[in-house]
């Protein structure tokens, strides 16, 4: 592909999937590759640039200003442009590390230099005391490039932007000699997935100065680095542009999809609102079939339906969309309007006769402001705890768990989904290898909640106990659900599931 090529392409490419990411790592990459815009046969070679710069190395180290460079690694022959040399960085700067402070050398009164720890720092003022100035300690210079060298954000960078700063062990100040400093910039931010990958140490991983003097540069002429580091400004910055407009088109439908779906789930909960939706214990006026007879049919406007059916591809076009979506079908799920009635289908009424059997004691009458939307006729109000029974678990001893295959397997809000589901923790999964009272082995098929908010979406997020051969136990801050046979436990996973019943459960939760 040609520059030419690329550019005229660019605002497609950056319409595919997480396309303006991708457009800034390949401008990168283009970049340092020399094909991101034509080479000129009149500029000066790099080989004669690289000459000019050992000469200013000399001069340099010669006044003090410069320790004598060591000798680098020789580069393998690598094919490049025309007028381009391939090199070692550490053959175009001068690298400064960084130093930790005592605490005798903070100061609160403003006085000093800031001195900046990391990446958040790059743009921030953290004042030192004055004493701290001696020549052979860590100061960067305005436009010096800081690196990350220690922490997650290894091989992150970018340019003082102020006065002289220290800089401490997470990072290195690059100087440039000669060359571009912002070609040498993005040659290193082209580099960043090579020092992740270079990091060494596990909890607080980390990349020396030879990973970065060693670090290979192909190195164009003078003029050319000018020539890239311009083009490359112009595209990010159309990169910029193209993602604050897919942000807006974002928000935009996204309030489009929420305004139809809410639309229609609020048409449908209104949909039976001659008289209140029947609660526990009650009938509708007249009989069962008069009482039936009387309502509109229980499904959403055709006009709303088919609008959602006629511009779905387009409304639900990206992931952003699909939550809404599952929460307006679930809304519909429990308010009886996803699926037609079928008049054949058992009274509601028969539950009642089966749960009273079950229950001594009941959770007391639903008054009219506690119902939150109308139901179709054939459906009735219960409180949970009218239908269900809810078993708490047990708290198993510590000195029993194990990360090695036991018996029994532990469930922990590790194997909840946060929109419901059980997840298998594979290799973080916890066994258990003490006694077990049978009354809490959970069996395949038993729907089970964490009972408190451990992470965020968690709480009376339901799953079902998986039928994989393993033994799971019935673990504390875990409850689990039974209801009567006249009870789908799968309408319940849904309809804990719906955004109604979290909301209630958090509201009501302390």
């Amino acid at each position: 592909m040609t520059p030419e090529t690329f550019i005229e392409q660019f605002a497609t490419f950056a319409e595919a999937p997480n396309g303006v990411a991708k457009l800034r790592e390949l401008i990168l990459q283009l970049a340092v590759q020399g094909k991101l815009v034509p080479q000129d046969v009149n500029d000066e070679p790099a080989s004669l640039l690289l000459r000019q710069i050992d000469d200013e190395k000399s001069r340099l180290a010669k006044l003090g200003k410069l320790k004598s460079p060591s000798q680098l690694p020789r580069v393998d022959e690598r094919k490049s442009p025309h007028g381009w040399a391939v090199v070692r960085l550490g053959s175009l700067i001068e690298l400064i590390s960084g130093q930790h402070l005592t605490p005798e050398e903070y100061n609160e009164t403003g006085e000093g230099h800031p001195y900046l720890t990391g990446p958040a720092d790059f743009g921030e003022r953290h004042p030192v005391a004055t004493r701290w100035t001696h020549a052979d300690r860590a100061l960067a210079r305005q436009d010096d490039i800081l690196i990350t060298v220690k922490g997650a954000g290894i091989g992150k960078s970018n340019i003082v932007a102020t006065e002289t700063a220290f800089i401490s062990r997470q990072l290195m100040a690059v100087r440039p000699i000669i060359v571009d400093r912002d070609f040498v910039h993005l040659t290193l931010r082209s580099g960043y997935d090579q020092f992740q990958r270079q990091g060494v140490g596990i909890a607080i991983p980390g990349i020396g100065r030879e990973d970065i003097l060693h670090f290979v540069v192909a190195l164009p002429p003078l003029a050319e680095q000018r020539r890239i580091v311009l083009k490359v400004d112009q595209l990010l910055g159309l990169c910029d542009e193209l993602a604050a407009s897919q942000a807006a088109r974002r928000e935009a439908r996204l309030a489009l999809v929420g305004a139809t779906l809410d639309r229609l789930v609020s048409r449908a909960s209104n949909l039976n609102t001659s008289s209140p939706s029947p609660r526990f214990g009650e009938r509708g006026s007249g009989g069962e079939g008069q009482h039936r007879s009387q309502r509109r049919p229980p499904h959403p406007q055709p006009m709303d339906v088919n609008r959602l059916r006629d511009h779905f591809d387009r409304l639900f076009d990206t992931p952003t969309t699909i939550p809404q979506l599952r929460q307006a079908i679930l809304q519909l799920a429990v308010q009886g309007q996803l699926v037609p009635q079928d008049p054949n289908d058992e009274p509601v009424e028969n539950l009642q006769i089966k749960a009273e059997r079950t229950k001594e004691k009941w959770a007391g009458p639903i008054d009219e402001q506690e119902v939150p939307f109308q139901l179709p006729p054939s459906w009735i109000w219960f409180r949970l705890g009218d239908i269900s029974m809810l078993k708490h678990g047990y708290a198993f001893s510590s000195a029993f768990f194990t990360s090695e295959p036991a018996p029994f397997v532990l469930t922990t809000p590790g194997n909840f989904y946060e929109k419901g589901g059980f997840r298998d923790r594979e290799s973080k999964r916890k066994y258990y290898s003490g006694p077990v009272d049978p009354e809490f082995i959970l069996k395949p098929g038993d729907l089970i909640i964490p009972m408190t908010e451990q992470a965020a979406g968690l709480l009376g997020s339901p799953a079902f106990i998986p039928d994989d051969g393993r033994v799971y136990i019935h673990n504390q801050r875990l409850g689990k659900l039974s209801f009567s046979e006249s009870i789908a436990p799968e309408f319940v996973f849904w309809f804990f599931n719906c955004e109604f019943f979290r909301g209630e459960l958090a509201r009501t939760c302390t």
